[in-house]
């Protein structure tokens, strides 16, 4: 039951606008337009910048056919900055006048709304956020090769196994959310020989997020890694361009949104304990994240540390 809890609660902070629908529908419905983008939009930042975090721990792939592989788990953590909890908006409808209000809750932001008074009493709300500092989330990551370089990686987890065992007012939106992504990834360094001290790679990802029609999050990276094997320790960073989307629809309510991030800088370290292969990493990007993972690795050994023994 634990164990149950742990990951419902991961899924559901990750998707809270769906998981909790139901709460806050009422909450968004009171936002259209331009106001409705700005307060959603941190969402559309932290699912993608989430979503395309901690995918590689090395940069090294076996030339030829080799049998290469590792299967683990992936955690990521996107950090909300002070900036994503609030924006400038504008009173809409039939309040008069029309005024610009600072620091307005985005959903992530302060749980205590903003009123602005206008003539002859009247008042116009804007709603406050859920006062998050950070959402989580975690998957399991498959990754094989080598042919001739390449390796392909598989990420799949679904909500629906863990949802049996608690009473939620809507089941079925949180029972529909799954995630698939994969990448594929090719060594330049096998073309380089020993040109360069460090093994470079470069790999395309895309990933999917979806709860029927209510959600569908795209996120897409592609980037430049580099590794270099000291000891028992693998030091890898990487540049890469990314792209990601969100839409969430739930009854009368839609948003359709596009990240804010296009340039991450990725700097980690692994700790090789024979098959057992413990990473951590920082990205840094418009929405910054870290990310850490636990997984087993056979024959991910970088050629400058087969050349040292």
């Amino acid at each position: 039951m634990v164990n149950k809890r742990i990951v419902l609660l991961v899924w559901a902070l990750m998707t809270v606008f769906v998981a909790g629908a139901q709460d806050y529908e009422d909450l968004l419905s009171r936002y259209s337009g331009e106001n409705g983008n700005k307060f959603m939009q941190p969402v559309a930042d932290v699912l993608g910048a989430n979503l395309n975090s901690g995918w590689f721990h090395n940069a090294y792939l076996q030339p030829g056919i080799k049998p290469q592989f590792y299967v683990g788990l992936t955690t990521m953590f996107a950090f909300l900055p002070d900036n994503s909890k609030v924006f400038t908006a504008t009173t809409e409808g039939s309040f008069f006048p029309a005024t610009t209000v600072e620091d307005v809750p985005t959903i992530f932001g302060d749980n205590d709304g903003k009123i602005v008074e206008g003539p002859g009493s009247t008042r116009y709300y804007f709603p406050g956020g859920m006062e998050l500092n950070y959402i989580p989330f975690a998957t399991p990551q498959l990754s094989i090769g080598s042919l001739f370089g390449t390796d392909l990686s598989i990420r799949y987890a679904s909500v629906k196994p863990f949802v049996s065992s608690f009473e939620l007012e809507d089941v079925n939106v949180v029972n529909a959310l799954q995630l698939f992504g994969w990448g594929i990834r090719h060594s330049v360094s096998q073309y380089l020989g020993d040109l360069i001290p460090v093994d470079l790679t470069l790999g395309y990802y895309r990933t999917t997020l979806t709860s029927r029609d209510y959600l569908n999050v795209y996120a897409s990276l592609i980037s430049i890694q580099a590794s270099y094997r000291q000891s028992i320790f693998t030091f890898y960073g990487g540049i890469g361009i990314e792209s990601s989307g969100t839409r969430i629809e739930y009854e009368s309510v839609t948003f359709d949104l596009k990240a804010n991030n296009s340039v991450r800088a990725t700097l980690g370290a692994c700790i090789n304990a024979g098959p057992v292969k413990i990473n951590a990493e920082y990205n840094a990007s418009a929405q910054s994240t870290f990310s850490a993972g636990l997984g087993i690795g056979i024959n991910e050994l970088e050629k400058q540390e087969k050349e040292t023994w």
